[in-house]
């Protein structure tokens, strides 16, 4: 399983072929690693517009209770970025990945970041 996430961060850390068209991010993966019982561990990247309309984030979310998102809510204008961080909260122990899903009115108008890491055990005081 480790090396399944592994390969895929792998993978989607050369994702340059499959860039969309009007914005790109700054990273489309990340390493996320934490322990039971810690506070959320977060992660930030950007979204930046690269083409000449101007680009709107509608939305940053997740499918999983266990990950929550800010981001700036503004209009972007071409070369114009917008910070997103992730926020991770562990639930179980082990390997885990989840899609952190961006709405835009941009092509494409859904995207994706992944992102991925080993959750430990709480530390036994």
């Amino acid at each position: 399983m480790k090396l399944l996430i592994s390969g895929l961060g792998f993978l989607l850390a050369y994702m340059p072929a499959f860039l969309p068209k009007s914005f790109r991010l700054s990273k489309y993966s990340t390493e996320i690693n934490n322990r039971i019982g810690q506070e959320a561990s977060s992660d930030t990247f950007f979204i930046i517009n690269e083409s000449e309309e101007v680009l709107k984030v509608k939305g940053v979310s997740a499918k999983c209770g266990c990950v929550s998102t800010e981001y700036e809510k503004r209009n972007l204008a071409k070369g114009d970025s917008a910070m997103v961080i992730v926020h991770y909260t562990p639930q179980f122990t082990g390997s885990f990945g989840e899609n952190v899903y961006i709405k835009t009115n941009g092509d494409p108008k859904k995207y994706w970041f992944y992102i991925y890491g080993e959750t430990q055990a709480r530390n036994k005081d």
